[in-house]
Order: C-alpha cells, then structure tokens, then sequence
C-alpha cells in the first residue's frame, strides 16, 4: 500500500509540473503576441509619418518650381532649375 500511495503522489507532482509548464507556454505566448501587435503598431506609426513628411517636402518643391515657372502667385522662394 505505501507502494501505491507514492506512486499516486509521484504522478501528481508530475502532472502537476506539466500543467504549470503548459499554463505558461500559453501564458508566455499571449504575451509575445501582445507585444508583437503593439511593435507592429509603433512601426505603422514610424512609417506614416515618415511618408507624411516625404508628401510635406514633395509639396514644397513642387510648389517652389510653380513659383519659378509663374504658375504659382508665390508663397515659397523659387527653385531655379539648374544644369
């Protein structure tokens, strides 16, 4: 009988690690996605910036040469076109 009881309590321990051991793989993986969702969003971020402020200095230029063509009344210092 004392075979049986320590075998029991043995199993237990054992199932026992297993299932810690799978509560936090789960655990660790809703955290690895929530932090992978939120880099995601930081690099959206980053990159919607980055294209507003291409647009911004495209917009400029444009919009300098219009003045140095006398399409634009003025607003910007002309570009001169150059060799």
């Amino acid at each position: 009988m004392a075979l049986t009881g320590q075998l029991a309590t043995l199993l237990a321990v054992a199932l026992g690690a297993v299932l810690s051991m799978a509560a936090t793989m789960v655990v660790e993986k809703a955290r690895w996605r929530r932090e992978q969702s939120v880099r995601w969003d930081e690099r959206r971020l980053s990159a919607y910036a980055e294209y507003a402020h291409a647009v911004k200095e495209l917009a400029h230029r444009y919009r300098r040469i219009a003045v140095a063509k006398g399409i634009a009344a003025s607003g910007a210092a002309p570009l001169e076109p150059t060799a």
